[in-house]
This record gives C-alpha cells, structure tokens and sequence, in this order.
C-alpha cells in the first residue's frame, strides 16, 4: 500500500493549512522570551502557524513556493485595517523528515 502511495510525494497540491497552537503560559519565564516560532517538516503548499505568547501573537508562514504574494496582500489587509505588525525577513529552513516520513 505504501508503495502505491508515493507517487504523490513530490506533487504540489495547491492546498493551505493554518494552525493555532493556542496561548502559551510562560509564568516567571516571561521575562526572558522575545517570541515563539515553530517550524514543521513535510510543508508542501502554504501554512501558518500561529501562536499567542508574551502578549502578541506570531504567525509564521512557512511556503514551499517562492513567491511571497500571499504574505504581501496579508500585509496590506493589516495595513488598510491599521493593525499594528512587526515583519520580518524571511527564513530559509530545512527540518529533517521525521520517520514517517522517510521512505
């Protein structure tokens, strides 16, 4: 079965997932913690992770594309809302394939 599968490994499918971790509670370690970013494996398409620390939210948007497109009209829609933001250039990384995704 698994091999009948991984025809579908390298295919981009124009798919988008956003996930809300919730609020992280760092108590007296509050001090020390400027943001949270996460980053996950296996991203193909478009994703947002979003997390609530320190009084603001981090939202990260991990593409498997190069265009940033998507990113620029989220920045416009904050700028015409005037919703204050902070961006930040972009990150290239990699994270290694856990097991499962190993073939």
């Amino acid at each position: 079965m698994q091999g009948m599968m991984t025809y579908s490994n390298d295919m981009v499918f124009n798919s988008y997932v956003i996930s809300n971790l919730g609020q992280f509670v760092l108590n007296e370690n509050v001090q020390h913690i400027d943001s949270i970013h996460l980053y996950n494996s296996g991203v193909v398409g478009f994703g947002i992770n979003m997390i609530c620390a320190t009084g603001q939210f981090n939202l990260d948007f991990k593409r498997s594309f190069a265009s940033d497109k998507y990113i620029q009209a989220f920045v416009e829609k904050l700028s015409l809302l005037n919703l204050p933001y902070t961006l930040t250039n972009a990150i290239p990384f990699i994270t290694p394939k856990d097991p499962l995704m190993k073939r």
